[in-house]
């Protein structure tokens, strides 16, 4: 197995903000992809968390210090011209890790892994720290920046090729085990949840039939 390189980028945070313990991994990412001033990408990410919309599942919005929700991710580098690329299926368990030539190679991609963000140049992780785990992290997805008439390149034929083909090993069941427990607490919440609004919306129900049967009575 051969390890992605790396070389510590925190994107230009040290130069704006002296706080080290943040989560501002999609706000360096895109900044080191793009080549942008960090600055500027934390303020575009903040302008857009703005149009996003809360609700009882949903209590804040993104912020680029602390976290960004995956539909603002995908507005924001959508509109700077990259393009998402699935790596993983719901049922086919972890097919593409953070490692050298599962990825491709020759390009910049900024990379979804479990709970991170993170931007690779040309085979080497750009980061604050080596966060593929010693090449075993699971790539759920990744970005790319490429003109939409261009071909692949062979680079990235080769990873697609690879992703179809490779075998699948006991630590791709192991994160597929994982992947199906973060499901179903997830489903389970959600259970809950529904639950609770339908108990809820009979105990409304029974009150105004109820309240109606007494006005109807009194009337009568």
């Amino acid at each position: 197995m051969e390890k992605l390189g790396f070389n510590y980028n925190d994107g230009g945070r040290a130069k704006y903000f002296s706080a080290e313990r943040v989560g501002d991994c999609v706000c360096r990412a895109i900044a080191i992809g793009n080549d942008m001033d960090y600055k500027e990408v934390y303020d575009l990410i903040n302008k857009y968390a703005k149009k996003e919309h809360v609700g009882k599942r949903k209590k804040g919005i993104s912020n680029a210090r602390n976290g960004v929700y995956k539909d603002t991710i995908k507005r924001v580098l959508e509109d700077l011209g990259w393009t998402w690329v699935a790596t993983m299926e719901i049922g086919k368990g972890c097919q593409v890790h953070l490692r050298a030539n599962e990825i491709p190679m020759n390009e910049t991609i900024i990379v979804n892994v479990s709970k991170h963000t993170t931007c690779v140049k040309n085979g080497v992780i750009n980061d604050t720290y080596d966060c593929s785990r010693e090449g075993t992290r699971c790539v759920y997805g990744y970005y790319i920046k490429r003109n939409k008439n261009k071909l692949l390149n062979e680079d990235t034929k080769n990873v697609i090729k690879t992703q179809t083909t490779r075998d699948i090993t006991i630590n791709d069941i192991k994160d597929y085990i994982k992947e199906l427990k973060i499901m179903k607490e997830t489903i389970e919440g959600q259970i809950i949840k529904n639950q609770e609004m339908v108990n809820w919306c009979i105990k409304q129900i029974n009150y105004f039939e109820k309240k109606i049967k007494e006005i109807i009575g009194g009337a009568e």
